[in-house]
């Protein structure tokens, strides 16, 4: 549980790498600072079975799906969670650093995901002090997606040099991150110009950024007004369509 409090309030809400990063807690930790939020035990002793019910109750009782942090309606946690003591985090890390298993092997051995091996691989789950991370050069990409470093390149390459769309990218190398790849948040390369491919349609451009950085206006009216789906409007807000540089972003800490 402490584990996962340090992750949720000061991990994920600073490390732009994660997905977890534009979740709305993590926004609010960042707008509001950690000292707003308390982690605090609704009940005790609850058995193993009985927790993905406990969670779909709480979270329905206080209704912080529709209105609050929860990202679901809960009652999802796998079993798989609970079978990983302290003891067999560090056989897998012995795996990791002494071992030329490769990821997919010790994936399927162990049934840790390949984040979660990545994870423990570069010492962003369960950093432990005097290890060197990473522990190995492994070339895979988080997210769950098993990607090459190789294969990572091919993908700027495309994103730079043809027209092919993202949807189209996504099918070839059966990955739902092209777009973290073309806006630098996956596998940022400091000597590349982000995004690597310029998407917007927008003329007015930068009448629109002040709008979204001065104005109160909804991102439902915004797309009104500028003639594109509020959605559009949500992804230039967070930068990845239409990034420019010198703009901070978010350019709004919010979903309005």
């Amino acid at each position: 549980m402490k584990t996962r409090h340090k992750v949720h309030i000061k991990y994920d809400p600073y490390n732009p790498n994660v997905i977890e990063y534009n979740y709305p807690l993590s926004r609010g930790v960042r707008k509001y600072g950690e000292d707003e939020y308390e982690l605090i035990i609704l009940e005790d002793d609850v058995s193993l079975e009985e927790l993905n019910n406990k969670e779909i109750y709480y979270i329905s009782l206080y209704n912080t799906y529709h209105n609050g942090y929860n990202q679901n309606a809960g009652g999802g946690i796998n079993d798989n969670f609970f079978i990983y003591t302290e003891e067999k985090i560090e056989d897998i890390i012995d795996l990791l650093a002494n071992t030329n298993l490769s990821f997919p092997q010790i994936s399927e051995a162990t049934g840790l995901s390949i984040t979660h091996l990545y994870n423990l691989n570069y010492g962003l789950r369960r950093r432990k002090e005097n290890v060197i991370y990473p522990l190995r050069d492994e070339n895979y990409l988080t997210c769950g997606q098993k990607l090459t470093l190789i294969e990572v390149e091919q993908i700027k390459d495309i994103l730079k040099n043809t027209k092919t769309p993202i949807k189209e990218i996504e099918k070839m190398y059966n990955c739902k991150s092209i777009s973290g790849i073309n806006i630098g948040r996956l596998f940022k390369d400091e000597n590349e110009n982000y995004p690597l491919r310029k998407r917007c349609k927008i003329d007015n451009l930068n009448e629109l950024i002040n709008e979204l950085a001065n104005s109160n206006l909804s991102f439902k009216n915004l797309g009104e007004k500028y003639n594109v789906n509020q959605d559009i409007i949500g992804n230039i807000n967070r930068g990845i369509t239409c990034r420019l540089d010198g703009v901070k972003y978010p350019i709004r800490d919010n979903k309005k």
